[in-house]
């Protein structure tokens, strides 16, 4: 639970829904949620509210010591690669695309987790290839401390969108949540 205070000074209570299931905002009884916005229905309004950023494959010197680089991701069958979950325990396939082409590789391996910053310091730890958002690996990597492969085939992911019913009424609280992630 999130405490944010509105313009006339009366505290405002958020509460958060994590998933990684498809929700019907309108019908569960939410304001708003959150997705990618390929993924946002119509009759929404959408705000976008992180730039598009993208998932790199990265690995320690260490692992790359006794096996060879992969150059594209059908080389990964023959690594040991961090598996990646939703909160649920599904586990989600690695995208690539280069040249029009597209790959969809369903990674195995010894470890499996939900979690971008676990995912990071296994790979630091040598444990195998991790699939993870570009920002959370650039200062491992301007270290030397992993290396970045594939780095042709890893695009960029579609935005994230605050989504909310278009005809809806918006509370004031509603309203400052809005305009403060506008503001960011």
């Amino acid at each position: 639970m999130s405490s944010v205070r509105c313009s006339k000074g009366t505290p405002l209570q958020l509460e958060i829904n994590a998933t990684d299931r498809l929700v019907d905002i309108v019908e569960e009884g939410f304001d708003a949620g959150i997705r990618f916005g390929e993924r946002i229905t119509e009759g929404m309004i959408a705000l976008r509210i992180k730039p598009r950023i993208r998932l790199v494959v990265v690995g320690s010197p260490a692992y790359f010591e006794t096996r060879p680089k992969p150059e594209t991701p059908h080389d990964l069958k023959r690594h040991l690669c961090i598996q990646n979950m939703f909160p649920s325990g599904a586990r989600y396939a690695w995208e690539f695309e280069k040249d029009g082409q597209t790959v969809s590789f369903q990674p195995t391996g010894p470890l499996s987790l939900d979690d971008h910053e676990l995912m990071l310091q296994a790979a630091l730890g040598g444990v195998g290839l991790a699939y993870i958002w570009e920002p959370r690996a650039e200062k491992a990597i301007a270290r030397g401390e992993l290396i970045q492969v594939l780095d042709d085939w890893c695009q960029l992911e579609e935005p994230l969108y605050l989504y909310y019913p278009s005809r809806r009424h918006m509370s004031a609280g509603f309203r400052a949540v809005i305009d403060a992630m506008r503001a960011e």
